[in-house]
């Protein structure tokens, strides 16, 4: 320890006061240490000699403020003392400040007058100081007018700049009243004024620091030392312009960016409103925004990614103002120095998308069911051909042998009665299977009763009986026809669902006219009902009342899609435990809809001719022929395409009757090869088991050059006879 002992009595005998000192908390100075010559400086003869004294003298100069900067700023800094208020005055002291260890501050002292036995001037060291540091000075009077600036200022020379301009001349016209402000502290108080300024003349920052010099007690002057941070500013700058830019995008993106801490607390959310609005509240728990199985699926991913930092993915449903929506989240870590100090979570609406691939697969599964109704109604037509026109043929052959014959008719009767409701029922298949035009004109009514009928027959409806109240006076309607279907199929169907515990349910069908010429359809049941807080959810995507597994919750919000596409709207009105009401209203056309009269059975023997008649259905071919033969025709008959070619070779015929799907050669490929041999003066059938025309009318397509006509299966007599005697269609060259 004895060169401790021998450093101390060599700062104790030194001429210089040297003082080491303390910034308290209060912002105060406490002297740690100090030798004979500073206490004689800062002193002389006061009668407090201790520590606390010359703390209090320290805290009344310049000193403390200059103090300060240096344990902050950590710089050095060399300056006049000067004394303020009642405090004991020494004129003629210097002061060096240097920042030391652990807070703590240097000052070293000594008195103007030492340097005078060197043979030179303290004026003169200054000079030297001020004209060869790093940092531009510079001297200016009460009203800011230069009196010294050395040359490292602003980059003009100096006999320009003195006595001739301000400090107001180089700063922006914005911190003119700042740096008035230091100019005037330093005057009246002594106080020590820092700032940063934009000076245009060089294109550069600076940060500012304004000391007052004094003479006798008085300050005559003031320093403004300035240190360039162009560098630092410009950074600061691009950091605050690239956060603004980060921000902007962040509160214009259509996600959500939500931040939460440690603790899984809600720090920031980039928006909200809209969908979010009322649920995320900063500060509270993230928890708070759910609940159920997405809480915990949404917690089990948080915590992976504080653990791991891992980045997870999980979805989620939000019950919004919007209604049920899907989120896909991604969150992501947070790093700190040593660990996760917590996660930016990007949340993206997927509601609409989930919606559309829904609708897509539920549009595969209906072109599916679409493709299985039409090969399933054209099979059963063949054999339904079969039965339907031998019951006609066996009953105008009854009433020609034995008109009295109740029983028989009876039995007919009953016959005609199943086969009308099987064709009913493949009716509906082919209507519901088929893609209809947005354009086209349908009646409503009609396909109110062909939707029961096509339910009823494939789910029986057991126990359900129905009411109609069919009182609209226009009933036609534009749109896609099928879609209006599924419309009233899913409405129904749902009606039966809420009626299911039921043994007697009953659902009611009403349509009525509105003035402003729409058509209301109303499907009402006496089922369940639905609860009041959940009937605004009822046609948003993915809501169902149903149990899981039992619906998908995509019904009703692709019905009020089809509904909304054709101009108009669909609304519900429900009561718990009271039945249900769902109302469809459309726009009506005033168009001429599809529909054609049923015909009058015609009497046999009333056409003459040939005819060729081509089917590779056996029943088909020879009930065909029987009906053709009783209205008086000779028929010739052909198993297949090439056997039909082959009797046109030998004979020619006024009628040619072709089944349009056959094994060896199609009724296209058959009627545009007959026409080519010649055949331009013979009427052509197509005879099919599948047609695009709903109400059973003659169609017309061009084969090689012929318009044909197009009959579909079953084909009643009445409508064959009528159909063959239509004029020659129009030759197409």
């Amino acid at each position: 320890m004895a060169h401790v002992d021998d450093f101390r009595m060599l700062v104790d005998s030194v001429d210089e006061g040297l003082v080491i000192v303390e910034m308290t908390s209060e912002g105060g100075v406490a002297v740690s240490h100090c030798n004979p010559a500073g206490y004689g400086l800062l002193l002389g003869d006061a009668e407090d000699l201790s520590a606390e004294g010359l703390g209090a003298v320290i805290g009344a100069s310049n000193l403390a403020e200059y103090c300060r900067l240096a344990s902050v700023e950590q710089g050095s800094y060399q300056l006049a003392v000067s004394f303020r208020g009642e405090a004991l005055r020494r004129g003629g002291l210097f002061a060096k400040i240097a920042p030391l260890a652990e807070g703590r501050v240097s000052i070293v002292l000594w008195p103007s007058s030492s340097t005078k036995s060197l043979g030179f001037s303290v004026e003169d060291v200054w000079r030297v100081v001020a004209e060869n540091p790093v940092d531009c000075f510079s001297v200016v009077d009460r009203e800011g007018r230069y009196l010294y600036v050395n040359r490292t200022a602003v980059g003009i020379r100096f006999e320009d700049v003195v006595g001739k301009l301000t400090v107001y001349d180089f700063t922006d016209p914005r911190d003119h009243e700042t740096v008035r402000g230091a100019i005037a502290d330093a005057f009246s108080d002594g106080r020590i004024a820092s700032w940063e300024a934009y000076v245009a003349v060089v294109d550069q920052w600076f940060h500012f620091v304004a000391g007052p010099v004094t003479r006798d007690g008085e300050v005559y002057c003031v320093c403004i030392s300035s240190k360039d941070i162009t560098q630092q500013k410009r950074a600061e700058i691009a950091l605050q312009e690239s956060e603004a830019q980060f921000r902007s995008l962040a509160e214009n993106a259509p996600n959500y960016i939500v931040r939460v801490d440690r603790e899984l607390k809600l720090r920031y959310v980039n928006r909200n409103d809209g969908l979010l609005k009322g649920l995320v509240v900063l500060g509270e728990s993230v928890e708070n925004v759910l609940a159920g199985d997405d809480q915990v699926s949404m917690l089990v991913a948080l915590r992976e990614v504080l653990r791991t930092g891992d980045p997870q993915a999980y979805q989620v449903n939000f019950r919004t103002d919007a209604g049920n929506r899907v989120f896909s989240c991604r969150a992501g870590a947070v790093r700190g120095e040593s660990c996760v100090d917590g996660l930016v979570i990007v949340c993206t609406d997927i509601t609409e998308q989930l919606a559309l691939s829904a609708r897509m697969l539920h549009a595969s599964k209906m072109a599916s069911i679409g493709e299985l109704a039409a090969g399933v109604a054209h099979e059963i037509n063949n054999p339904l051909m079969v039965l339907s026109g031998n019951t006609e043929l066996l009953r105008n052959h009854l009433e020609d042998s034995s008109p009295a014959d109740t029983e028989a008719r009876k039995m007919l009767d009953e016959c005609e009665s199943t086969i009308a409701r099987v064709f009913k029922i493949v009716d509906g298949l082919r209507k519901f299977s088929r893609v209809g035009s947005p354009d086209e004109v349908f009646r409503v009514h009609h396909l109110l009763h062909n939707t029961v009928d096509l339910l009823a027959g494939i789910f029986g409806f057991r126990g359900v009986e129905f009411e109609y109240f069919l009182d609209a006076q226009d009933d036609r309607c534009k749109g896609d026809p099928s879609a209006f279907q599924q419309v009233m199929t899913n409405l129904i169907a749902n009606a039966r669902d809420a009626m299911a515990h039921q043994e007697r349910a009953r659902i009611v069908l009403r349509t009525r006219s509105t003035a402003d010429r729409s058509i209301v359809i109303e499907v009402e049941d006496r089922g369940t009902g639905i609860d009041e807080d959940r009937i605004g959810q009822i046609f948003d995507t993915f809501f169902t009342t149903k149990a899981r597994g039992e619906g998908t919750g995509m019904g009703l919000s692709i019905s009020r899609a089809i509904v909304t596409g054709m101009g108009g709207r669909m609304a519900v009105r429900s009561s718990k435990g009271e039945g249900s009401c769902f109302t469809v209203e459309l726009p009506t056309c005033g168009e001429k809809g599809g529909s054609v009269p049923i015909r009058k059975r015609e009497k046999s023997k009333t056409l003459t001719g040939t005819v060729l008649l081509v089917d590779d259905d056996r029943g088909v071919l020879e009930v065909v022929c029987r009906m053709l033969r009783s209205c008086g025709l000779t028929v010739t008959t052909a198993s297949d395409g090439p056997t039909g070619l082959m009797h046109l070779k030998t004979q020619s015929f006024d009628h040619v009757i072709s089944d349009r799907k056959m094994p060896k050669m199609s009724g296209e490929q058959f009627i545009a090869r007959a026409v080519a041999r010649g055949g331009h003066h013979t009427r052509y059938y197509l005879l099919t088991g599948w047609s695009e025309d709903e109400e059973g009318g003659a169609e017309t397509v061009v084969l090689g050059g012929v318009a044909t006509r197009v009959l579909r299966k079953p084909i009643r007599l009445a409508n064959l006879v009528e159909v063959l005697k239509l004029p020659r269609p129009l030759h197409v060259p």
